[in-house]
């Protein structure tokens, strides 16, 4: 594998032939969607901000039976979102029923957390340690991810680590090398350029950022590369 780059989460396809991506779909993406490279994995899972009452059902069914499908190895992105117009009891509920199809499905869950730290932490306590869970494009202080590293959970980094006033910036340097991950998320920016990031910000080489994602990848996932 001397040219994999894995885009741990992203809304878009494969930016060249040497990128892994997983890619993002909500439900109403899975009945039909299509598979564009062997190299792209995907998750599947009821994002905040779209979650509605009358739809809860059958969407959950949507991904319930996405999940048979191999190359979906992750649930969500699930979470919640202090920020968004999404009753917050609808959202507790969507995320709960998530992790109870994570739970059954042996799948790790993709989580986006705006200004839900606390709760976020709450609900982790209450959730089986086994199954990683893996916080999107980290935007917490190092307080909240020091209480959710405990938990076994990881953090993925993404476009803020270009902005050197955000809090992922500030925050990858403190993160172990075996809890974090690299993205793209919904940016139209190649994902060699966050490995450079992170590698200027961790003080070592592009090559051994490389290396580390793909044994967290594998690590996570359960997965072979090629």
């Amino acid at each position: 594998m001397p040219d994999l780059l894995i885009n741990f989460h992203t809304h878009n396809l494969p930016g060249t032939d040497a990128e892994l991506c997983v890619r993002n779909l909500f439900p109403g993406q899975l009945e039909n969607f299509k598979r564009d490279s062997s190299r792209e994995f995907y998750s599947a899972g009821l994002h905040p901000w779209y979650v509605k009452k009358s739809a809860l059902s059958s969407d959950l069914e949507k991904v319930k039976r996405a999940l048979e499908n191999p190359k979906i190895i992750a649930i969500g992105e699930t979470g919640l979102d202090r920020g968004c117009k999404t009753d917050w009891e609808l959202q507790l509920q969507a995320f709960r029923e998530q992790l109870k199809l994570a739970q059954a499905v042996r799948k790790p869950v993709i989580i986006h957390c705006v200004r839900a730290y606390p709760e976020l932490t709450h609900e982790r306590k209450n959730f089986e340690p086994g199954i990683p869970w893996i916080i999107h494009r980290f935007s917490g202080n190092l307080q909240a991810a020091e209480q959710l590293l405990k938990f076994n959970c990881y953090f993925s980094f993404g476009p803020d680590l270009l902005k050197t006033d955000s809090k992922a910036y500030r925050a990858l340097p403190q993160i172990p090398e075996d809890r974090f991950l690299l993205e793209t998320d919904d940016a139209d920016i190649a994902v060699a350029e966050v490995y450079q990031a992170a590698a200027k910000l961790r003080n070592t080489g592009f090559e051994e950022i490389r290396k580390i994602q793909i044994q967290n990848f594998r690590k996570i996932f359960k997965k072979e590369l090629t």
